[in-house]
């Protein structure tokens, strides 16, 4: 089942929806979206960012050892993160009575 999950940017507040049926899915979508790719070596245990606005520049490596981790490490470097419409409807809600 798809879920829409909401791109934050916690910088600017930007926001932009992501229509994906698993997180990680919309993960891959939100690093492509904000400009990066993650490539990696044949035996894939070295994983490598990508700027795809400068495909020929010096790709930087991940000290990440899986696929997933270098998904998390990417994110956690980036100021967009992902939320769920329910966690966002969660969040208003909680802060209504503020």
């Amino acid at each position: 089942m798809e879920t829409i999950y909401i791109a934050v940017n916690d910088q600017d507040d930007e926001t932009f929806e992501i229509h994906a049926e698993t997180e990680r899915h919309a993960k891959l979508v939100l690093i492509e979206k904000i400009g990066y790719d993650i490539i990696h070596n044949d035996s894939q245990t070295v994983f490598f960012l990508v700027d795809l606005d400068n495909q020929q520049g010096e790709h930087i490596k991940l000290n990440s050892e899986c696929f997933e981790t270098a998904i998390n490490e990417v994110l956690s470097h980036s100021t967009w993160s992902l939320q769920t419409e329910y966690d966002l409807f969660n969040d208003t809600e909680a802060n209504e009575g503020c």
